[in-house]
């Protein structure tokens, strides 16, 4: 039986190249390109359909979350594609489609938010939050390469970036801060005090402050007005 788990574990595609066809050239700081990814609906559904019985239980923790990130955005993809015209994902299951319909992923029939708040939430690195994508305006932008075991850090800290120079906050006389920061809050670290800002707002400034220049992060650092933004739930379609 091991024997067997370790082929198939070797035998996974721990570089997803399915999903990387998916992905090429179809997302960006302005959206996702739909109908680009919806003409390779044929690559999606062969990385969805390895995913299914994927030995996860075999991978490195590097492997594993990388595989479970993209396991949470291809099924997002696939929804949104197998729902044609639509205006907001929230227009699908009452608006609980996180948590109405199971997926079979890694062996296990789960939810979309079981997937992120079961099994990658408790891997401890806040910056998933930056690579999960929900299909929404408000949410990070779609990384254009899948997560991989290989240089993950590195692939993490981008999508944290990247999320930080669009959606993650904005600046003004009051800095609007995304929902995110409070809804998944205990997951963000605190590693200063921020005068006059407690709680996961503080967390939020010092998650941004640490991937903007210098002179923004120390007045962010330095307690400015804070809000939280209104999230927008219309799809992220590439405008």
């Amino acid at each position: 039986m091991l024997l067997l788990l370790a082929t198939l574990a070797s035998a996974y595609d721990h570089d997803h190249a399915a999903l990387a066809v998916v992905l090429d050239g179809a997302t960006d700081a302005r959206g996702v390109d739909y109908a680009l990814i919806a003409s390779r609906r044929a690559s999606l559904d062969a990385w969805l359909a390895d995913a299914r019985e994927a030995p996860v239980a075999t991978f490195s923790r590097d492997e594993a979350m990388a595989f479970w990130i993209d396991a949470y955005n291809a099924v997002t993809l696939a929804v949104v594609l197998d729902a044609g015209a639509i205006a907001s994902i929230r227009d699908l299951d009452g608006g609980k489609v996180w948590t109405a319909r199971r997926f079979r992923v890694g062996g296990q029939d789960l939810t979309l938010d079981a997937i992120e708040n079961t099994v990658l939430r408790p891997m401890g690195d806040p910056r998933v939050h930056a690579a999960l994508v929900c299909a929404a305006r408000s949410c990070p932008p779609l990384p254009s390469t899948p997560a991989r075991a290989a240089g993950l850090d590195g692939w993490l800290e981008a999508a944290a970036r990247a999320w930080v120079a669009t959606t993650a906050w904005k600046d003004g006389p009051t800095v609007s801060l995304s929902p995110i920061f409070d809804w998944y809050g205990a997951d963000f670290r605190v590693d200063a005090d921020v005068p006059g800002v407690d709680g996961h707002q503080e967390a939020a400034l010092l998650f941004v402050a640490a991937r903007v220049d210098p002179v923004v992060a120390a007045r962010l650092r330095a307690g400015p007005k804070v809000a939280w933004a209104t999230y927008d739930w219309a799809l992220n379609t590439r405008h």
